[in-house]
């Protein structure tokens, strides 16, 4: 496992790396803004991939009638704007704000959502099975919290830096403390690091992290091979 400190070193594998594999799954997590999409979007365009996004099946999930209606019964129709979409902005006040009642409206919320996302995710991992994939990329920010690594032959955490992620989200329109906010109720990121195989140290620029992703991906391939 790489030292995040230290930039220049290479992602490496720990001991007990599980490789051998058909149709691997690499799953990556890391902190809120660490770039886990970007990573995995520059792992996928690297050989024949299907990449699975938690987040993007999480935001269709909410758009389900039954979902939105349970919503509505716990929140009311102010959880909606007038055109008929679900306000995001103000579901992730009632989960994450910092209100007595915050904590149990995440839990609300995850036992709507959470179901469907692991069916879905379990669905496309049979896709992309099927489809004859060379590996298949699963960002989840949530990994190890759903349980997820599980169904992973190994995982992949990306590193930043508190102050680069806070940059990062700043870019998005979050307001200062909101990404400490979201991050309290998961697991410790030193502990996401310690239960990961391999880390990507995304600090420094777009090029560096590349070069990172060149150097596991031909780990990760002449492992296979042996």
């Amino acid at each position: 496992m790489t030292d995040s400190d230290n930039s220049s070193s290479p992602p490496c594998p720990a001991e007990n790396a599980p490789f051998g594999w058909d149709t691997p799954v690499f799953g990556l997590t890391g902190g809120i803004g660490s770039g886990k999409s970007t990573v995995a979007q520059q792992l996928a365009s690297l050989t024949r991939s299907l990449l699975v996004s938690a987040d993007s099946l999480g935001r269709k999930a909410l758009t389900l009638p039954h979902v939105q209606e349970a919503i509505v019964d716990r929140w009311g129709q102010s959880c909606f704007r007038r055109n008929g979409t679900l306000d995001r902005a103000k579901i992730a006040s009632l989960v994450f704000g910092a209100t007595p009642e915050a904590e149990q409206n995440r839990l609300f919320l995850e036992s709507l959502t959470h179901p469907i996302i692991s069916r879905n995710i379990d669905m496309e991992i049979s896709r992309g099975r099927e489809l004859g994939v060379d590996l298949i990329l699963l960002d989840a920010p949530l990994l190890f919290e759903a349980g997820l690594d599980r169904i992973c032959t190994a995982v992949i955490f990306v590193a930043a830096s508190d102050r680069v992620r806070e940059k990062r989200v700043q870019i998005r329109g979050w307001d200062p403390g909101e990404l400490k906010n979201r991050e309290k109720c998961q697991i410790s990121l030193g502990e996401k690091e310690k239960k990961s195989q391999y880390v990507i140290d995304n600090n420094g620029s777009y090029e560096r992290m590349r070069e990172q992703v060149l150097l596991l991906f031909t780990k990760l391939m002449n492992s296979n091979k042996n």
